[in-house]
């Protein structure tokens, strides 16, 4: 277990050095998250909206794409190779490099739900549905992550191939949000606003972050690349 702290702390000192992926996991979910809290002419549902694009930003932007972009990197500059000669299994490398942004994720996730709290948005019809929305999704977009990042040249193509992930989610919380639609709650975005608006059975939404989580992690271990690719 030292060992895999170890190597958390060494990716944490690592993604505070690289300013684009500091910008990327530190600065751009708050600065987009704050850009959610002015509703434009009073919109009484916005808060909804709200908390959840500010919930999917954090988890798209902090724990999917820089998950995808640091195991590219570090496979790229053969860092992974190197751990995996040590005495370190490659769960305990995975869970290693995950940890920091599992950690900034769900750490996110609830400042940026206390400044809405603070700023007039209402209590939740259903905490626990908010605490799921949190910790399953940070969960998928680790997992999915994790996948792309098998299919992910280098960090720079990694902004290229996160795109269709990232912006399925953010498609998938507009469409639960504006229609009726059980379907949309199939999409990972969809499921996170459907238990941010805290209507309706959470049974659906468990089930699908659970399984494309399940999905996400079992593919992406399968697929998993340590060393360097052509």
């Amino acid at each position: 277990m030292s060992a895999v702290m170890a190597l958390s702390r060494a990716e944490l000192v690592q993604l505070l050095r690289n300013k684009t992926t500091a910008s990327m996991a530190l600065v751009l979910p708050i600065v987009l998250g704050v850009l959610f809290l002015f509703s434009p002419d009073g919109e009484p549902d916005w808060w909804k909206f709200a908390l959840s694009m500010q919930l999917i930003s954090a988890q798209g932007l902090t724990v999917y794409v820089c998950t995808t972009t640091v195991f590219a990197a570090r496979r790229q500059d053969l860092s992974l190779k190197r751990l995996r000669s040590g005495e370190l299994s490659d769960l305990a490398i995975i869970s290693g490099v995950l940890a920091p942004f599992l950690v900034l994720g769900v750490a996110q996730c609830l400042l940026l739900t206390g400044v809405a709290f603070a700023f007039g948005a209402p209590a939740p019809a259903n905490p626990a549905g908010l605490v799921l929305a949190i910790v399953g999704g940070v969960a998928v977009n680790a997992a999915v992550g994790l996948l792309t990042a098998a299919f992910s040249a280098s960090a720079e193509a990694a902004q290229i191939t996160t795109a269709p992930f990232f912006f399925l989610a953010l498609g998938g919380a507009i469409w639960a949000l504006s229609t009726d639609s059980r379907w949309a709650v199939a999409l990972p975005g969809g499921a996170v606003a459907t238990l941010v608006g805290g209507g309706g059975d959470v049974l659906l939404p468990l089930l699908s972050m659970a399984a494309w989580t399940a999905v996400g992690w079992a593919l992406g271990l399968r697929y998993a690349r340590w060393d360097r690719r052509d």
